[in-house]
């Protein structure tokens, strides 16, 4: 499992971004007809 993490660590980093522009790519849609509190 350690050197699964090794391997995956530049994965793993990807995959926070992929996640992070995919919440991104939703939020403009509401953006206009509602006001949006970001939480951090």
């Amino acid at each position: 499992m350690v050197a699964r993490r090794q391997a995956d660590s530049h994965h793993a980093v990807e995959c926070e971004v992929e996640e992070r522009e995919v919440h991104e790519e939703e939020v403009p849609e509401e953006f206009g007809s509602r006001p949006f509190e970001p939480d951090h």
